[in-house]
């Protein structure tokens, strides 16, 4: 059984439909439910995860943007529900200080990242520029009919 990391979005809730799937077929060893906006969250998850044998993280918007970054520094698969991987170019988003969050990550680990082709609030195109900027083939796109909230039956699907 697969050992799994889930990071939810930034004004999600842990628990839930996808989670109560996740921790029926896999062993779910990190899904808390996370304040973004807490100072040095991100090295407080890193801490969490950097001893855990993990096979993958999964991650939905700013979880996205936070799993992709664990991935490089851990060198674990990923799974990427619309996440916000623009953000790596800024420094602050909706008051959640980026410039904490280490993105000097250098492992090539795949991606798998699905895209809502009607996302109102993350623009697939520019999670599309990014991939391709920043990852070259270590990735792969699969678009979806859905928006910004993935639904339980692509989620299944692509976990």
């Amino acid at each position: 059984m697969k050992n799994i990391a889930y990071l939810h979005g930034l004004e999600a809730k842990a628990g839930g439909v996808k989670y109560d799937y996740l921790e029926a077929q896999y062993t779910v060893s990190f899904a808390p439910q996370i304040d973004y906006w807490e100072d040095d969250v991100f090295k407080k998850i890193y801490i969490e995860l950097k001893n855990n044998r993990l096979d993958l993280i999964i991650g939905s918007s700013m979880g996205g943007f936070f799993a992709y970054h664990l991935a490089k520094i851990l060198n674990v698969p990923t799974v990427l529900f619309n996440p916000a991987l623009l953000l790596s170019y800024i420094k602050e988003y909706k008051g959640v200080d980026l410039t904490k969050i280490d993105q000097s990550g250098t492992k090539t680990p795949f991606h798998k990242v699905v895209l809502g082709e009607n996302d109102e609030i993350i623009p697939p195109q520019t999670t599309i520029d990014f991939l391709e900027k920043e990852e070259k083939n270590n990735h792969k796109i699969i678009r979806e009919p859905h928006a910004h909230r993935t639904p339980v039956k692509a989620f299944k699907q692509y976990v």
